[in-house]
């Protein structure tokens, strides 16, 4: 059987145990989430990076393109032979 002094060790060490448990949750949950912001910022930038990057493509694919119909334009191409090689709508040649 246990003694007094034994059962009230047991209690203490319950107790501690139960302490330390939860201590080590907190830590845990706190860890994961930090290293998950961290890593969902991370993620969330290059991303960012990427679709700018396909966005600047493009932009500089369409600019490319107008800059070419403004050039025929000039060189007296038809509006009409324009839109069909280019694939530019008629207003948009019209008002280069």
């Amino acid at each position: 059987m246990f003694g007094i002094s034994e059962l009230k060790q047991t209690r203490v060490y319950q107790q501690g145990r139960e302490e330390g448990l939860e201590q080590g949750l907190e830590r845990g949950l706190e860890r994961g989430l930090e290293r998950g912001l961290e890593r969902g910022l991370e993620r969330g930038r290059e991303e960012g990076l990427e679709r700018g990057r396909e966005q600047g493509l493009e932009r500089g694919r369409e600019e490319g393109i107008r800059q070419v119909a403004r050039q025929m334009k000039v060189a007296g191409i038809s509006i009409a032979q324009i839109a069909q090689i280019t694939g530019l709508p008629v207003d948009d040649i019209e008002g280069l």
